[in-house]
């Protein structure tokens, strides 16, 4: 019918249907090709209650989810700056979650923090949205784990998301305990203290068993991807370049991409694409899954050796 509270609280929920089991597969996609043109995110103002900013973050979920990151971060901007945004009351934590969701993947520090700061009044409370068609995202220690993990934060992000998946195990939201046991054994490999690597594996089994009944491929791609790592071959057997290799050891440490320029004396600009470039080489999704990466073939030890 092309009401926006109509299509708004159907996307919600292939949106996060589709966090879960990719978006193709939700039926996202193929949704949004029939948007209206009154909901497109370069139509909607964000001042205003009902449209939010909930379109361009959408838009800029699926972009990433088919590798175009410029296009993502074109319609990111649309948002405005993430201090803008004026949600309705119902849909703050949700807007804040699909937020920071892309702010994570495109590697947006300060858009990180501040979200991440919204949340911490919520703590033992749950994501979710709507009075009525809306959608569960899970305990709010879930995003606050993803976010601590993102910014290198990872003795806070091990602590969320070990509560986020007991919570999630608590209350039956399968698919966001599958989700939080991969973040936190992805945060586990990177941490590599005592014990660290024995959770991970326990983390990743309890998960990859799940995930496969819940048809949850990307998180199913992304525990083959860590159990591989665990079991990564020498740096020096790479696919990546030396360059590439110091870039992941600074991913690995936290370091935004301007951040990285500076420590290596190249523009931001080429700092983002030698991120980009490490991605396509190791299959990975996000600076997470770099950082990761790097602490399972001890890229650190062997960059500072050089």
């Amino acid at each position: 019918m092309g009401h926006p509270v109509a299509f708004g609280g159907c996307s919600s929920i292939l949106g996060q249907a589709g966090l879960h089991i990719g978006f193709g597969r939700s039926g996202l996609i193929e949704l949004w090709d029939q948007l209206p043109a009154h909901l497109r995110p370069d139509a909607v103002d964000t001042t205003r209650g009902v449209g939010t900013v909930f379109p361009a973050l959408t838009l800029a979920l699926i972009r990433l989810h088919t590798g175009d990151r410029a296009a993502a971060e074109a319609v990111y901007a649309l948002a405005g700056p993430v201090r803008s945004w004026t949600p309705l009351p119902a849909l703050r934590l949700a807007a804040w979650a699909h937020g920071l969701a892309v702010a994570i993947r495109l590697g947006r520090s300060q858009d990180i923090e501040f979200l991440a700061a919204r949340f911490e009044p919520f703590r033992g409370q749950h994501v979710a949205n709507g009075a009525g068609p809306g959608t569960y995202m899970g305990p709010v220690e879930l995003p606050l784990g993803q976010a601590a993990a993102a910014l290198g934060h990872l003795d806070p992000a091990v602590e969320d998301l070990r509560t986020a998946a007991l919570m999630c195990d608590a209350n039956g939201a399968r698919g966001c305990a599958v989700q939080a046991r991969v973040e936190l054994a992805a945060a586990l490999t990177r941490r590599q203290a005592p014990g660290d690597r024995d959770e991970a594996r326990a983390a990743l089994t309890a998960a990859a068993r799940e995930a496969e009944q819940l048809g949850m491929v990307p998180f199913t791609e992304w525990i083959g991807q860590l159990e591989a790592q665990m079991t990564a071959a020498p740096a020096g057997d790479s696919p990546l370049s030396r360059r590439e290799l110091e870039v992941a050891r600074l991913v690995g440490k936290g370091l935004t991409n301007k951040q990285i320029g500076q420590t290596l004396y190249v523009s931001e600009r080429t700092a983002e694409n030698h991120v980009q470039h490490i991605l396509t080489k190791l299959g990975l999704r996000n600076r997470s899954q770099i950082a990761a990466w790097a602490s399972a073939s001890a890229l650190s030890t062997q960059a500072d050796r050089e």
